[in-house]
């Protein structure tokens, strides 16, 4: 995941991102250790100049999907980039980051364990808490802060009761 606000030479961004999803940078936390820590799954990116944002997503790597070079020739001057990397089974557009919804973009890393149902993936699940907390309270970091308590529980009564 990569996030870009400003002026930003996109072409650096967008060759970093590439490097980083197909475990080819010097830097990668997990690239030492394991070599096949691919982010090949899907990729996407909101992209947007002057707060008109963008979402273009696609469920195979962003180094072989065409489109991916038609974003080296885009004036932003904000973008958020996803690589996805399965968790389980593979690549499914439906679970391919960033997720859009009322305006609001949302990507995460990482997997929140027995929290999907079936065609739902934790991460569009959390985003959905999340936006519904913010219908209620109205405030994005209070929404945050409450849905993550609310999954935090969900956990801790599991674990407690095995």
């Amino acid at each position: 995941m990569a996030i870009a606000v400003g002026e930003f030479r996109v072409d650096h961004l967008l060759d970093g991102f590439k490097l980083m999803a197909a475990n080819r940078n010097k830097k990668h936390e997990l690239n030492k250790k394991n070599s096949s820590f691919v982010h090949g799954d899907g990729w996407g990116i909101v992209s947007g100049k002057s707060g008109r944002l963008e979402l273009y997503k696609k469920e195979v790597a962003c180094w072989n999907d065409p489109r991916f070079h038609h974003y080296y020739n885009v004036d932003m001057d904000f973008a958020i980039l996803h690589a996805r990397r399965a968790s389980s089974g593979s690549a499914k557009y439906s679970f391919t980051h960033p997720f859009e919804k009322n305006g609001w973009y949302f990507c995460q890393n990482g997997m929140i364990n027995d929290f999907r149902s079936k065609g739902r993936s934790d991460s569009e699940q959390f985003f959905s808490i999340i936006l519904d907390n913010l219908q209620q309270h109205g405030d994005a970091k209070e929404a945050i802060k409450k849905t993550v308590n609310q999954v935090k529980k969900v956990h801790c009564s599991q674990f407690h009761s095995f």
